[in-house]
């Protein structure tokens, strides 16, 4: 928790590889913490990523599937379909 919250203050203040770094550093910390892979997945999606963000908000998905956040427009759903068009 931590980690999100001091990746998500590197994010608002405008240094995207500090808080990428952060992102990264969370989900090394706790690999099986789907909230983590989430952050960093959502992170990277919004960031243009679909690549990294399709592998990382799987992951999340993976450890979570009744999470909340999947619903048929989840960038989850929109990174696949990045995926499957042959993006990656």
């Amino acid at each position: 928790e931590p980690l999100l919250a001091r990746a998500r203050v590197e994010e608002e203040a405008g240094d995207d590889d500090a808080a990428l770094a952060v992102y990264r550093e969370a989900v090394e910390a706790q690999p099986e913490n789907p909230a983590s892979w989430l952050e960093l997945g959502l992170f990277e999606f919004h960031r243009g990523d679909r690549c990294s963000a399709y592998f990382d908000l799987n992951r999340a998905y993976t450890l979570d599937p009744a999470g909340k956040h999947w619903t048929p427009d989840s960038e989850l759903v929109q990174a696949l379909a990045w995926v499957n068009d042959g993006n990656c």
